[in-house]
């Protein structure tokens, strides 16, 4: 290994708190956890630092990072494998190799991983380590990397992961198609190789037909009322900070019609009260700073009292976003004294009309007066997310969005406004799964029409996502595994221009056309027990214009899922 190598992996484990490591043996179920980025984006990835608590309890389990860019050449050079950062052992010496996955952009780097890993990208030609995926991107849409994979593990790790790994346990020894076909005794195994894709003469998917298993793989959720949340590893190095990190909630009930999330994570959960505060005992064990998350965290009915421990605590406590109709005073004085400097809000169009259609139907008063109230609070700089391309979308649509900003600048009078906009990128499990991704060309006119807009608006920052980033994360969101075969050459984004150009069928065919209504989507092998004909049901609506209300859990049936 050479110096710089052993100086990265020194570095990154020199300042973790609350590892505990197991010592090598070899009668252990070994488990490399790979995060297919780098270091410090996983250690602020709840799910990722979630999974390597449950594995720990059950398995040997050390961890594993894409390098940093400027470091992979020198794995190159020296013929280094991919380390573990417990023990630097190659990735290779494990029985088996776990991606948690949480973004499809993530899909890219895995080519560089297992390559690095010493290992043939494809499933069909590996021995050696089973090489399993999981997290949030694979329970959407698997398909673009279903050829990568021996097996997904489809739903929550606290329900199907002691699970898996005590099957796996069971089947060790035997070959390895052997142990595919044991574990489809798990409810929520995925094994590609036994699923035939099938296509038409126009190159769309036609059907996926079960050589073996399930016809299709229900997910596994968990019910996470009474269950603790998991000690984070903390370090300085992560994208957060050294912050103790835990899950309010688990879903919301919303029905915002662009959100993955908010759809394959149904039914909404919450997190007991009084396990909460357990959480919060703990992590004054670990320092004096807290990250509460959440998909719908403002809207824990708690939030007031969990706050009010944390400054008992003198915690140091920050929360993702608020929802526009949760913003008050009280509530947002509680996080000033605990330090909280910028709110961060998601009004995502520009019109009243376009927010309907995406059922965040708040009116600009509503997102105006809950700036007022922020700048009151002594809040210091403000976020704003918007997204352009979105359906039904125009010009007018466009200049609300000038407008509604240049209102915002004039209530929120003493701080930074910050103004991130990125494409709007069609998601599987949304009503939005039928519609196309705006063209490039569009979008770059839009967006040139924002920055002229607010061209010399003082105290707005503005931050464009790019149209051709967007355009590949819809391809990668969208695909089927046709879409393997350009992650492969593409080789972690460096020759995605040219792997586009050879794409066959046209990368077009999943990005820019529209679906029809019986459209077989390559995600449809997975069951999240969410109605087909209801999200078709909420795109038609959007169209229309018509906003639908949020879940009433346990009482309505309108989706499916309770």
């Amino acid at each position: 290994m050479s110096r710089r190598i052993k100086e990265w992996l020194e570095g990154l484990i020199h300042g973790e708190r609350g590892v505990e490591p197991r010592e090598w043996g070899s009668r252990d179920i070994r488990v490399a956890l790979v995060y297919p980025n780098t270091y410090n984006l996983a250690m602020s990835n709840l799910g990722f630092l979630t999974v390597y608590r449950i594995l720990s309890r059950v398995v040997l389990c050390e961890r594993a990072f894409l390098p940093d860019e400027e470091l992979l050449p020198e794995f190159h050079r020296t013929h280094t494998p991919l380390l573990s950062l417990e023990s630097r052992r190659p990735l290779s010496d494990f029985h088996i190799i776990a991606f948690s996955i949480s973004f499809e952009e993530d899909y890219l780097n895995i080519p560089i991983i297992l390559d690095l890993c010493r290992l043939p990208l494809r499933s069909i030609k590996r021995e050696g380590p089973l090489v399993v995926g999981g997290g949030v991107a694979t329970f959407i849409n698997p398909e673009p990397v279903a050829d990568f994979f021996d097996a997904f593990l489809i739903g929550e790790g606290e329900e199907l992961i002691p699970e898996f790994i005590e099957t796996f346990r069971s089947l060790m020894g035997r070959e390895k198609g052997k142990i595919l076909e044991g574990l489809l005794r798990v409810e929520g195994v995925y094994v590609p190789s036994f699923y035939r894709p099938i296509y038409g003469r126009d190159k769309r998917l036609v059907e996926v037909t079960p050589l073996m298993g399930p016809g299709r793989i229900k997910r596994r959720r968990v019910d996470i009322r009474d269950l603790a949340p998991e000690v984070p590893v903390l370090t300085p190095l992560a994208e957060f900070g050294d912050r103790f990190l835990i899950e309010v909630s688990r879903g919301c009930p919303r029905g915002c019609r662009f959100c993955a999330a908010g759809f394959v994570y149904l039914p909404p959960r919450e997190r007991d009260e009084g396990v909460l505060e357990k959480g919060l005992r703990e992590a004054t064990t670990l320092g004096g700073k807290v990250g509460l998350l959440g998909t719908a965290v403002s809207e824990y009915p708690h939030l007031r009292d969990l706050l009010s421990r944390c400054l008992e605590e003198r915690f140091d406590v920050s929360i993702s976003s608020m929802r526009v109709d949760t913003i008050e005073a009280e509530t947002l004085s509680l996080l000033r004294r605990g330090g909280y400097r910028t709110l961060t809000i998601a009004p995502e169009a520009g019109s009243e009309r376009l927010r309907r259609v995406i059922n965040k139907p708040y009116t600009d008063e509503e997102i105006l007066s809950s700036v007022e109230v922020a700048s009151a609070a002594g809040m210091r700089r403000l976020k704003l997310y918007f997204m352009v391309g979105l359906p039904t979308e125009g010009e007018e649509d466009i200049e609300a969005l000038v407008d509604l900003t240049v209102r915002v600048r004039e209530r929120f009078r003493k701080g930074e406004v910050t103004l991130k906009v990125g494409p709007f990128i069609p998601k599987p499990w949304t009503p939005f799964q039928w519609h196309p991704y705006e063209r490039v060309e569009v979008l770059r006119e839009r967006m040139g029409l924002i920055r002229k807009g607010l061209r010399g608006v003082k105290g707005v920052r503005l931050n464009l996502y790019s149209p051709e980033k967007g355009y590949i994360h819809a391809l990668l969101s969208l695909g089927d595994r046709r879409v393997g075969r350009l992650i492969e050459e593409a080789r972690g984004g460096r020759g995605i221009k040219r792997a586009l150009r050879l794409m066959d069928p046209s990368p077009d065919l999943y990005v820019y056309r529209k679906k029809g209504r019986d459209e077989v989507f390559p995600w449809d092998i997975i069951d999240h027990g969410i109605r087909k004909e209801y999200l078709y049901m909420e795109y038609e609506r959007a169209l229309r214009g018509l906003t639908t209300p949020p879940c009433d859990v346990g009482r309505c049936r309108r989706c499916g899922v309770c």
